[in-house]
Parts: C-alpha cells; structure tokens; sequence
C-alpha cells in the first residue's frame, strides 16, 4: 500500500514545473502523521528537481555553445 502511494506522488510531483508546486503537494499531503516518511519524500523530490534542473542547464549549454558555433561559421 505504502509503494503504490510513494509511486502516486513521485508521479504526481515529476509532472508540477514550479518548485512551489513541489512542496504545496507534500505540506497538504495525507501524511502528516509519519513525518519520517514524508522528510524522504521530500529529499527523494528535492533530488529528483534538482537533477531536472542541472540536466536543463546543460541542455540549455550545449544549444547555446551549438548557436555560436553556427554564428561563428556563418
């Protein structure tokens, strides 16, 4: 029951794009009453939100440096 629930919310959260959604979905979550549980479920988001970002930056690099090479061709 427990993992079926953990699965719910990690999907839920991997689909909100704001870091304030992030947490408005784990402080009115259904577990206030096993904090160590959502203290995880909150570093569990935090990293996964974490990684999305630094992935995006480097995205957002390797397009940057790809247009000024073009622009350095041209």
């Amino acid at each position: 029951m427990l993992g079926i629930i953990f699965d719910v919310v990690v999907k839920y959260s991997l689909k909100q794009q704001r870091l304030l959604q992030y947490f408005i979905v784990f402080e009115n979550s259904i577990f206030p009453h096993f904090p160590p549980f959502l203290i995880n479920m909150k570093k569990v988001v935090t990293a996964r939100l974490v990684l999305r970002m630094k992935n995006s930056i480097r995205l957002l690099l390797i397009i940057l440096f790809h247009l000024i090479d073009q622009k350095n061709l041209i």
